[in-house]
């Protein structure tokens, strides 16, 4: 019996138990990459050949063929597309939503202040397409000219002692120089190595990794001129940035909280009150999630009735953003 055990044991981890129904359930995963260009690509890892792809609707209610392989391009797929994957065996994958070609709408920024001695903490810039989740990886450099000539990194994400989203001081011999920031899409959905390692200790605190280039999916900004040191920081681990909050005339809240926070989207009119809610968890300064987007589902809006209609987000219980937007019957 034990000996039979055993046997399990080991064609299970080399993937050779083969059981019919069961199967089927087993999921191929599936990684959305962004080529350089911004255009998409998918694979999957695992399952056998043939695999075939079908491109479908974020709720996977409708699909049609698209392509077979292990690596597809996104190439005629409309954005808003959701691509499903059987492999021979009867595996399926499913990938996150793709939203077409990538590209950057705003430029990335920087919060708090460009002084030698200050904290800053960069912002990430607003892009349009791309796969859902993406992941975002930000560099800090201080560039000797206004163009962006002659540049060095200052962003190091190993800061002993600091929080995730501690915010970065501004070394004085960088006073004069001008501060950059990069935004980059990282390449693959899920990819977690992006620019991270580690610094030795007895080295100074920039000159960590390559400078980013500008790109298809790389979107950079000089903010503005260091200024001379002012009265020297406490340590090199500042506040978190401040939460950003937006929300637009389509009703779409977008939150931005790196210290992590709770978020509420409330609606009003007329006494009447709907709300949703999340709770975002601290993340790495470099390495922020992407923007939360939330919205009053059809069912909240339909209680709240058409008209002028007041949105009001929330953080920490806190107003932090307020519109007034008009609905209509459905």
């Amino acid at each position: 019996m034990k000996c039979l055990v055993c046997m399990g044991i080991l064609f299970a981890a080399l993937g050779m138990i083969v059981a019919g129904p069961a199967l089927a359930e087993e999921r191929l995963s599936v990684e959305g990459i962004t080529n350089p260009d911004g255009t998409g690509q998918m694979r999957v890892t695992g399952g056998t050949r043939p695999w075939r792809w079908e491109a479908c609707t974020p709720q996977l209610r409708h699909c049609e063929p698209f392509a077979t392989g292990r690596v597809v391009e996104t190439a005629g797929a409309s954005a808003g597309t959701v691509f499903r994957v059987r492999d021979a065996g009867g595996r399926v994958g499913v990938s996150p939503e793709w939203r077409g070609l990538l590209k950057a709408v705003e430029p990335p920024r920087v919060t708090g202040v460009i002084q030698a001695d200050g904290f800053v903490s960069p912002v990430q810039g607003v892009w349009s397409g791309g796969w859902e989740g993406g992941l975002t990886q930000l560099q800090l450099a201080a560039c000797v000219t206004e163009t962006g000539e002659e540049c060095v990194s200052i962003s190091s994400p190993w800061r002993p002692g600091c929080a995730l989203s501690a915010s970065f001081a501004i070394n004085p011999v960088f006073a004069g120089w001008y501060l950059r920031v990069a935004d980059w899409q990282v390449p693959g959905h899920n990819f977690t190595d992006g620019l991270v390692g580690h610094l030795p200790f007895n080295e100074p605190p920039w000159g960590y990794g390559e400078v980013l280039k500008r790109s298809p999916t790389t979107s950079v900004a000089i903010v503005g001129q260091i200024a001379p040191a002012g009265t020297p920081p406490a340590g090199e681990c500042g506040p978190p940035p401040a939460p950003i909050a937006t929300i637009s005339a389509e009703g779409i809240a977008r939150v931005e909280c790196g210290a992590g926070c709770s978020v509420a989207l409330v609606g009003t009119r007329k006494g009447r009150r709907q709300l949703v809610t999340h709770q975002i968890r601290e993340q790495g300064l470099l390495t922020p999630f992407a923007a939360l987007e939330m919205k009053l589902p059809s069912a909240a809006l339909a209680r709240l009735g058409a008209g002028k209609l007041r949105l009001t987000v929330e953080i920490d219980g806190a107003r932090w953003a307020q519109r007034t937007i008009r609905t209509f019957d459905s």
